[in-house]
């Protein structure tokens, strides 16, 4: 019977010890979900993600882990909220997602806010700090009946407004690379040629900026 219980305790720390190695390290961990936005690596030259340029901006006491993949739903980042976000034991985690669902058509704008909404609660309810951020302009023109860059300006208003009545962060990076000349379209300065909405270094650049400067507002960064 004691063979047996030290079995037991073996196993459970052998499960447990992930979890315990990330709360060991040094650096404070910051996770970035997303899509291709957040993945980068994107054009000729090859761009330097936000992520990347953020952690720059941060020095080594954090580590910054870009969990960007490209062409991700937010039905395949709810999917992943748990081994990508939960499982890394990180204290912030920055969430820009829906793109693909704008331009897909599918889900219904309804259906990303609630994809969105779980993978939100998911987060605060792991007790890592979220902060919430809104898509970049889609680049996109009516279609038949439906409109995709109005879809992404909605999600954008329901986002900002979700994270004021759950008292989240909340970047806005659909404002920094908006063109004011032709709204729902990104800056011509700040894209990518021929790459629809990626931003180039540039826009990667101007939204690292705006992530540094919402999380030190936040926490003890200087």
């Amino acid at each position: 019977m004691l063979r047996r219980q030290r079995v037991t305790v073996y196993i459970r720390a052998k499960i447990r010890r992930p979890a315990l190695l990330y709360r060991l390290k040094n650096a404070t961990r910051i996770v970035c979900l997303g899509d291709s936005i957040t993945a980068g690596g994107y054009g000729t030259p090859l761009v330097t993600p936000w992520p990347k340029a953020l952690a720059t901006k941060l020095g080594s006491s954090f580590s910054v882990i870009n969990k960007g993949i490209g062409g991700n739903t937010t039905a395949q980042m709810l999917a992943r909220v748990s081994s990508d976000v939960i499982n890394i034991v990180p204290r912030y985690c920055i969430v820009i997602g829906g793109m693909n669902d704008v331009w897909i058509g599918s889900p219904s704008l309804s259906g990303i806010e609630s994809n969105l909404s779980a993978i939100y609660a998911t987060i605060c309810n792991a007790g890592i700090t979220l902060v919430t951020a809104t898509i970049t302009p889609p680049n996109c023109v009516p279609e038949g009946t439906r409109e995709r860059g109005q879809e992404a300006v909605d999600l954008n208003a329901w986002i900002v407004e979700y994270s004021e009545e759950h008292n989240v962060e909340n970047v806005d990076f659909y404002s920094l690379l908006n063109d004011p000349h032709k709204p729902t379209y990104i800056n011509p300065a700040l894209a990518q040629p021929g790459l629809d909405m990626h931003p180039n270094t540039a826009g990667h650049a101007i939204m690292a900026e705006a992530a540094f400067e919402k999380l030190r507002g936040i926490s003890s960064i200087h």
